[in-house]
């Protein structure tokens, strides 16, 4: 009997310190949330890749990569291939220029990424196709390097394939799509090429997704350049997702801050602007690092941290009042969301005090 008395101890024992120590797998109030972090668009060209060569792989983001590994996760949209190819893709010049933007930066470069500690690029966007195999270069390359790939790949299967991430026990699946020309980038049967924004096609890899995960994280490739007002069709493809199971879904393509709302609970950040994007522009040079705080497997909220790229390279986390009060602004019409002035989103019943 007395044997049996110090088993049934013993084990009441193991149970708390599992409990304490945080190895029940478990995602509840008193453990640690998670945390993912989405920055806005890279790319890794020009007066990037001078300062690389310059200064090292540690110049770019160096200013805030404590901020960054400090993240359980962070992702952010890889604007420029990594492809060492000189064949441009033809597509078709879009309207208001002279001839089509090509971008792309060397594989090399992409170790200020791993340097920084990013761990996802979302790779469906409009220039990811600009070379001749600058697909399969430019997942080769961050796969090199340690960083995981979504939205594109060897051919349609694999461009429309989830990323799920395990942290603690709480699965996440990530995704992404692109809706700005040229859609001949769309990934097909055997060609390789980018996820693309369908409706059809979002309503079932996401629901697919929500099978396989707790969450589920879409970045959508989608609006107009230099535009802060999301378009009818932003808000169709936002709203597409959200029914479909997605828990919270972040914008690139404008290049400038457009408005956040929050749809039953759930974020959607229109357009979270440049991290890093080597253009003499003002606007472009503003946006957020937009943190997700997970817990008991939902977002509870997000901090919104204003960040300002400077020498055209070097994004840095600033005190952004103004870049606050002006996301509130054009927010307004998607409901009253007073909390963004004070740098976060509430999604839940979760404090920053809790």
């Amino acid at each position: 009997m007395r044997q049996v008395e110090q088993l049934t101890s013993l084990l009441l024992l193991c149970s708390i310190a599992c409990f304490v120590l945080g190895l029940t797998g478990s995602n509840s109030k008193e453990g640690k949330p998670i945390t993912v972090i989405f920055g806005g668009d890279v790319a890794l060209v020009q007066e990037v890749e001078k300062r690389i060569d310059e200064y090292g792989e540690d110049y770019v983001f160096g200013g805030i990569r404590d901020l960054l590994q400090k993240a359980d996760v962070t992702a952010i949209n890889l604007e420029a291939p990594l492809t060492l190819s000189n064949k441009k893709t033809p597509k078709p010049t879009p309207p208001g220029l002279k001839e089509p933007v090509y971008l792309k930066a060397r594989p090399a470069s992409g170790k200020t990424l791993s340097h920084a500690g990013f761990d996802v690029v979302f790779l469906a966007n409009n220039h990811i196709a600009d070379y001749e195999d600058s697909v399969l270069d430019t997942v080769k390359a961050v796969r090199a390097l340690g960083i995981k790939p979504v939205g594109a790949g060897e051919n349609r299967d694999a461009a429309y394939r989830p990323l799920v991430l395990e942290v603690r026990g709480v699965k996440m699946a990530f995704l992404a799509f692109c809706d700005v020309y040229p859609t001949s980038f769309e990934a097909g049967e055997r060609r390789p090429g980018c996820a693309w924004a369908h409706v059809e096609r979002i309503e079932s890899v996401v629901r697919e997704a929500k099978s396989q995960a707790d969450l589920v994280f879409v970045n959508l490739h989608f609006g107009g350049q230099d535009s802060t007002v999301p378009s009818s069709r932003q808000k169709l493809l936002a709203k597409t997702a959200l029914d479909a199971g997605a828990d919270m879904v972040v914008g690139n393509h404008p290049h400038v801050l457009q408005p956040i709302a929050v749809s039953e609970g759930k974020p959607v950040l229109f357009s979270i602007g440049n991290l890093v994007y080597p253009m003499p522009i003002y606007s472009w040079s503003i946006g957020i690092l937009a943190r997700a705080t997970i817990v008991d497997r939902k977002v509870q909220r997000v901090e919104l941290i204003p960040v300002q790229t400077i020498d055209l390279t070097k994004p840095l986390a600033i005190p952004g009042h103004h870049v606050l009060d002006y996301l509130y602004r054009i927010s307004k019409e998607f409901g009253d969301l007073p909390s963004i002035k004070d740098g976060f989103i509430k999604c839940g019943d979760y404090s920053a005090e809790h």
